[in-house]
């Protein structure tokens, strides 16, 4: 039997255009401006200066406290550090001028058995590759992630996208559902989660489908499949409509 929150309302969906596009990767830019702040917290401190050159993936911030590292972008130099226009106000950033040669760097790479690492290593790397939640505060994750053993029975991952018009996690599940899937399960693993759940909303048929050949088999991650409505994808309503608190 499927849990449902009180309410909810089904505004028109308009995600038609959107859903045909697909994931692409865009053109890097001849300048690049990185902020310094891109978390809430303290805000990252320089690690190169001008002049530098700098590779894709190198470390070029990073501070104290509740603070992520910052990379770069592109390949390049650094020809200026100084304070941008932020959606913050104004903030500290590095600016690079792109070589176009996206020379990586080599500390930066897959790690090729998650099975095999710890729920410390797990924060470890998701926090030296500066990933942060894509809410408004952008918590940074492995702070989130943070818990002591026996907190948590319940991971729920929210691909419920109930908002008109939008629909980047419905193109991301088809895209890259085992990746998905494979992030899930180590976030899942990181806090010591008893239970992992995906929940997707039932209008998005063919994310649903891929997701189900991914998971065919395998007992360490349930697919919740809910009802389309407005708000689903809000924390209270979809604990309650997962987990019935």
């Amino acid at each position: 039997m499927r849990r449902l929150f009180w309410g909810g309302v089904h505004p028109p969906e308009a995600k038609e255009m959107a859903s045909a596009a697909q994931v692409t990767v865009l053109p890097a830019p001849a300048q690049v401006v990185v902020p310094l702040s891109q978390h809430i917290g303290a805000p990252a401190q320089p690690l190169v200066a001008v002049g530098n050159q700098v590779k894709m993936g190198q470390k070029i911030g990073d501070g104290e406290g509740l603070c992520v590292p910052v990379h770069a972008p592109v390949s390049g130099r650094v020809i200026a550090i100084e304070d941008r226009p932020h959606p913050g106000g104004v903030r500290r950033a590095v600016v690079i001028e792109n070589d176009f040669q996206d020379t990586a760097e080599t500390a930066l790479t897959p790690h090729p058995d998650g099975e095999e690492l710890s729920p410390e290593e797990i924060r470890s790397i998701v926090r030296e590759a500066g990933i942060t939640g894509m809410g408004g505060a952008a918590f940074p994750t492995a702070v989130k992630a943070q818990v002591e053993p026996g907190q948590v029975d319940l991971l729920i991952v929210n691909a419920c996208e109930c908002e008109p018009y939008i629909t980047a996690d419905d193109a991301l599940l088809r895209a890259h559902p085992g990746r998905v899937i494979d992030g899930a399960r180590l976030l899942g693993t990181a806090v010591g989660a008893r239970q992992v759940v995906l929940a997707v909303e039932d209008n998005k048929r063919e994310a649903i489908a891929l997701l189900e050949q991914e998971l065919a088999g395998r007992q360490d991650l349930e697919l919740r499949v809910l009802p389309t409505r407005y708000p689903q994808g809000a924390e209270k309503q979809l604990i309650q409509a997962v987990a019935g608190r």
